[in-house]
Parts: C-alpha cells; sequence; structure tokens
C-alpha cells in the first residue's frame, strides 16, 4: 500500500433540477499526482466518499469503514478539501 504524504481534495456537485439528482466529480492531488473520477451520483459530503474509494482502487492505504476513511481524509488533507456546486453537467 502506497503511503500519503501530501493530499488536497476538490469536488464538484450537480444538481439536475429534471429529476431531482445530484451528481459529482471529485480531482484528488495526493503526493503530487492528479486523480480524477467520473461523474457520480451522490450529495452532500459523498464526493469526499469517492475520493477515498478512488484512493483505494489506486493503491493508497485508506481503511476500509468509511467513517474511518473520511475521519483520516480529512485529518490527511489539513481541511485542504472542498466542493463546488456548478449549474452545468458539462462543468462537472
Amino acid at each position: 500500500m502506497k503511503k500519503i504524504e501530501t493530499l488536497v481534495i476538490r469536488g464538484r456537485r450537480w444538481f439536475q433540477k429534471l429529476y431531482g439528482n445530484t451528481y459529482h466529480t471529485v480531482t484528488i492531488v495526493v503526493n503530487g499526482h492528479i486523480l480524477k473520477s467520473s461523474i457520480q451520483y451522490g450529495y452532500g459530503n459523498q464526493y469526499l466518499v469517492t475520493a477515498a474509494d478512488l484512493l483505494r482502487e489506486n493503491g493508497y492505504d485508506i481503511p476500509e469503514n468509511t467513517m474511518e476513511a473520511l475521519r483520516m481524509l480529512k485529518d490527511l488533507s489539513e481541511n485542504d478539501y472542498e466542493v463546488i456546486d456548478v449549474k452545468r453537467k458539462k462543468d462537472l
């Protein structure tokens, strides 16, 4: 498993008015490498769960337990995580 030295998480959310669904993407800069998710369904802080999954898929040491993973991401990123809401799907 790869150890995380530096971590920055940036999420983007889009609300689909017609059906009332929310989608997001997440971009992660981990140890100087950029990872980007595909468009995922989920609202609120779901982008952080997607970030944890993406890190796990790329071989980084992230707990399987969602709550532990979120706590670890928040600690590792030193509050350098954010999400912005965008008006158009193509802005994800």
